[in-house]
C-alpha cells in the first residue's frame, strides 16, 4: 500500500514526491492525464495485516480520505476493505467505477503472482 513500485503494478503509476506525498498519474481513454496526490495519515502493520489511512488530494476538488484494511481471512486467504470517506459529490460516480476497476486489477495481479486465494 505504501511502496510506489507495488502500487504501480496494479493501480496507476505512482511515485513518492520530494514533499513526501505520493503522486498518482491517471490517464483517460482519450489520452488526457492528470495527477492526484495521496499523503499517508496513518499506517499500522502487524504480522499478516495492515491498516492505512490516506488523504487524497484532487486539484480543484475538496480533499477526501481513503481507508484500507488488509489481513488474513481464515482459509479464504486474505481480505481487503477499502472505504473512501467524503469524496467530492461531483466525483462519486467516477470514484465508484474506478475503485471497482482497480480492485479487479489488484485481484488479477495477486492471481498472477500466485496468490489466487486472496479476496479483494
Amino acid at each position: 500500500m505504501t511502496v510506489p513500485e507495488s502500487v504501480s503494478a496494479w493501480f496507476t503509476p505512482c511515485r513518492l514526491a520530494p514533499d513526501g506525498r505520493y503522486s498518482l498519474r491517471f490517464t483517460e481513454d482519450s489520452g488526457e492525464s492528470y495527477v492526484k496526490y495521496a499523503t499517508v495519515l496513518g499506517c499500522h502493520r502487524s504480522a499478516g495485516a495492515g491498516e492505512y489511512r490516506f488523504l487524497l488530494q484532487d486539484e480543484g476538488y475538496r480533499d477526501s480520505t481513503v481507508e484500507v484494511r488488509a489481513g488474513a481471512d481464515g482459509e479464504a486467504g486474505s481480505a481487503l476493505l477499502l472505504r473512501h470517506l467524503h469524496p467530492p459529490p461531483e466525483l462519486i460516480d467516477g470514484y465508484a467505477t474506478g475503485w471497482a476497476d482497480y480492485l479487479d486489477a489488484l485481484r488479477r495481479h495477486l492471481a498472477a503472482a500466485g496468490r489466487a486465494g486472496s479476496r479483494v
